[in-house]
């Protein structure tokens, strides 16, 4: 499913998919959640995206850049900061 998603929304397909964890979105107020996964060896593929997802746009960033985004407020999607910093807590990043 994961690995779907992922060329589905990105265009990109992944030679590797390592479940990192599971984080809720919103623990006390929800019991939504969300499964994080690493994907290494992207290729770029076709993307499979809905109507309504056609002007989505994705590019590659570094780490760095990545860290400065959230750290300016340019990145403040809680999902993606918690996700970062899960990955960087096991060492992955």
């Amino acid at each position: 499913m994961a690995r779907g998603e992922l060329r589905e929304e990105t265009g990109l397909a992944a030679t590797c998919m390592t479940y990192a964890g599971h984080l809720f979105e919103a623990p006390g107020y929800a019991t939504q959640g969300c499964h994080i996964f690493l994907a290494t060896g992207l290729q770029r593929t076709e993307d499979d995206r809905e109507r309504e997802e056609q002007d989505l746009v994705t590019r590659e960033f570094p780490l760095s850049e990545v860290e400065r985004m959230i750290r300016e407020g340019e990145i403040k999607d809680s999902t993606t900061v918690a996700a970062l910093g899960h990955l960087r807590l096991k060492g992955w990043l």
